[in-house]
């Protein structure tokens, strides 16, 4: 955090392990443009390691945080592994927050009508 208020570079290796901290210190002190960084590296460091079991944490974290790019991400895994992500323990987090299941469901509903040309 330090290293970006003096204005150094934040080497690659620095975000692998460490992007959701500094997201999490960005938005404690109101940084928003290395909020939005991090939350870049924070997705790009899951994009390979979402699981049924840690994408409604990470969309509820993304709710919190007001994370748009992250929320994005953990809706589209959803929409796309449903069936999974219903069948995990991790669902009933999800169904506690009404507002973020119709979320879900309105981004699916809006992703399937862009694959289907209308008839």
């Amino acid at each position: 955090m330090l290293k970006y208020v003096y204005g150094k570079d934040i080497g690659a290796f620095y975000w692998k392990d460490r992007a959701k901290q500094v997201l999490d210190a960005a938005v404690k002190y109101g940084f928003t443009e290395l909020k939005s960084f991090a939350e870049a590296w924070h997705v790009k460091n899951l994009q390979n390691n979402f699981t049924k079991d840690n994408v409604v944490d990470e969309l509820l974290y993304a709710d919190g945080k007001s994370c748009p790019l992250l929320k994005k991400f953990a809706m589209d895994f959803i929409n796309e592994h449903g069936v999974e992500v219903i069948k995990s323990a991790s669902y009933e987090k999800l169904v506690k927050s009404h507002q973020l299941c119709v979320e879900v469901m309105e981004a699916g509903f809006a992703s399937n009508n862009k694959r289907k040309p209308d008839e």
